[in-house]
Protein backbone atom coordinates (compact mmCIF):
# COMPACT_ATOMS: atom_id res chain seq x y z
CA UNK A 1 0.00 0.00 0.00
CA UNK A 2 1.41 3.46 -1.16
CA UNK A 3 2.25 6.36 1.70
CA UNK A 4 1.42 9.78 -0.19
CA UNK A 5 3.42 12.86 -0.53
CA UNK A 6 1.55 16.01 -2.05
CA UNK A 7 1.92 18.71 -4.34
CA UNK A 8 -0.33 22.21 -4.45
CA UNK A 9 -1.18 24.91 -6.84
CA UNK A 10 0.56 28.03 -6.29
CA UNK A 11 -2.88 28.81 -3.80
CA UNK A 12 -0.92 26.65 -1.57
CA UNK A 13 1.94 28.50 -1.67
CA UNK A 14 2.03 30.24 1.56
CA UNK A 15 2.18 26.82 3.29
CA UNK A 16 4.67 25.80 1.22
CA UNK A 17 6.93 28.91 1.60
CA UNK A 18 7.05 27.88 5.69
CA UNK A 19 8.18 24.63 4.73
CA UNK A 20 11.03 25.96 2.55
CA UNK A 21 12.19 27.76 4.87
CA UNK A 22 12.56 24.77 7.66
CA UNK A 23 14.49 23.16 4.62
CA UNK A 24 12.46 20.79 4.46
CA UNK A 25 12.67 19.63 0.46
CA UNK A 26 10.35 21.71 -1.88
CA UNK A 27 10.50 22.77 -5.45
CA UNK A 28 8.72 24.57 -8.27
CA UNK A 29 7.87 22.31 -10.86
CA UNK A 30 4.92 21.48 -13.45
CA UNK A 31 2.21 19.18 -13.68
CA UNK A 32 0.42 18.89 -16.84
CA UNK A 33 2.21 22.14 -17.88
CA UNK A 34 0.83 24.05 -14.64
CA UNK A 35 3.60 25.68 -12.74
CA UNK A 36 3.14 24.19 -8.73
CA UNK A 37 5.13 23.90 -5.52
CA UNK A 38 5.83 20.62 -4.64
CA UNK A 39 6.70 19.26 -1.04
CA UNK A 40 9.39 15.72 -1.21
CA UNK A 41 8.30 13.47 1.19
CA UNK A 42 11.01 10.55 0.53
CA UNK A 43 9.42 8.15 2.73
CA UNK A 44 6.16 8.32 0.59
CA UNK A 45 5.56 5.80 -2.17
CA UNK A 46 2.92 7.65 -4.63
CA UNK A 47 2.31 11.05 -5.37
CA UNK A 48 -0.94 13.12 -4.43
CA UNK A 49 -2.46 16.08 -6.55
CA UNK A 50 -4.72 18.38 -5.86
CA UNK A 51 -8.01 17.31 -8.00
CA UNK A 52 -7.84 20.95 -10.69
CA UNK A 53 -4.36 20.03 -11.79
CA UNK A 54 -5.73 16.84 -13.21
CA UNK A 55 -7.70 16.75 -16.80
CA UNK A 56 -10.89 14.51 -16.92
CA UNK A 57 -9.19 12.36 -19.41
CA UNK A 58 -6.30 11.44 -17.71
CA UNK A 59 -7.97 9.70 -15.01
CA UNK A 60 -7.87 5.87 -15.15
CA UNK A 61 -10.84 4.91 -13.77
CA UNK A 62 -9.44 2.80 -11.02
CA UNK A 63 -8.71 3.75 -6.98
CA UNK A 64 -5.64 3.01 -4.78
CA UNK A 65 -5.49 1.97 -1.39
CA UNK A 66 -3.24 4.77 0.26
CA UNK A 67 -1.90 4.73 3.75
CA UNK A 68 -1.52 8.73 4.94
CA UNK A 69 1.06 9.25 8.12
CA UNK A 70 -1.54 9.26 10.55
CA UNK A 71 -2.40 5.80 10.02
CA UNK A 72 -5.79 6.38 8.16
CA UNK A 73 -6.20 4.24 4.87
CA UNK A 74 -8.17 6.25 2.30
CA UNK A 75 -9.26 5.23 -1.17
CA UNK A 76 -8.05 7.52 -3.61
CA UNK A 77 -9.01 7.52 -7.46
CA UNK A 78 -5.45 7.19 -9.80
CA UNK A 79 -4.58 9.38 -12.79
CA UNK A 80 -1.70 9.35 -15.60
CA UNK A 81 -0.35 12.75 -15.46
CA UNK A 82 2.66 14.79 -17.09
CA UNK A 83 5.22 15.63 -14.12
CA UNK A 84 8.23 17.79 -14.63
CA UNK A 85 10.36 18.42 -11.67
CA UNK A 86 13.52 17.20 -10.36
CA UNK A 87 12.00 14.99 -7.75
CA UNK A 88 10.14 12.65 -10.37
Amino acid sequence: MPDVAGGMSPEGQLKLEHWCTQETPSCVGRVNGVEVLALRDTGSTACVLKTELVRPEHMTGSCELCMLTDGVVIQFPTATVEIDMPFY
